[in-house]
């Protein structure tokens, strides 16, 4: 088992790299999606905090968010609208959310700084945040409906690397005081790296 990963600045990776990334993240985000079976939609998620349903929604609100943080939108004016629209299928959403996002982030500036509640990061910081979360995600949801959870392994070996960097182990932890991430988990060894991003987010793999 392991809780170790090796790391990287972010600064050192090129803005193409990241836009890449996240790219390929937010359509294997889209395929997990479409993957969903009806039946599936209450069933519960290692984000143990949402169903299927809720954190297909979640996901969608997420994306949204990047797309005003990059948009130079207040993202956190309000709630996080993780709605679903009744009408539609949720991948469709989804996708719609994502290629409005991945337009954002191909027109922003890097150089810019961005808020968010917790920290003012550069361009690739923000960018590289949305990404973990929406890998992370696809992940849980993979895991979820029983879908294959390990996607484009390059993207995934990158963002394991910055993700010590994003969300580092001693930060940001602790769910029962009021923080977004568990404890840092043991990944089997042999795990991929979604596995183990997840677990170093702190989800139980």
């Amino acid at each position: 088992m392991s809780t170790t990963t090796s790391t990287i600045a972010v600064t050192t990776v090129d803005p193409q790299t990241l836009v890449h990334a996240y790219a390929t993240v937010l359509d294997a985000a889209v395929d997990v999606v479409a993957g969903i079976a009806p039946a599936q939609a209450t069933d519960p998620t290692p984000c143990d905090e949402f169903d299927v349903a809720a954190l297909v929604g979640h996901t969608k609100g997420a994306i949204r968010r990047g797309f005003d943080l990059a948009s130079g939108i207040d993202a956190f004016a309000g709630p996080l609208d993780d709605s679903l629209w009744p009408d539609a299928p949720w991948a469709d959403q989804v996708r719609s959310e994502a290629d409005a996002a991945l337009a954002a982030w191909e027109a922003a500036d890097f150089d810019a700084t961005y808020h968010v509640p917790w920290a003012t990061y550069t361009g690739r910081q923000a960018l590289t945040t949305y990404t973990i979360e929406v890998a992370t995600h696809a992940w849980d949801l993979a895991v979820a409906t029983a879908q294959p959870y390990e996607f484009d392994p390059e993207v995934g070996l990158l963002l394991l690397a910055l993700a010590p960097a994003i969300v580092p182990g001693g930060e940001f932890r602790g769910v029962a005081s009021g923080m977004p991430f568990a404890q840092v988990q043991a990944a089997p060894e042999g795990s991929g790296p979604y596995t183990r991003l997840a677990a170093w987010l702190g989800r139980t793999v």
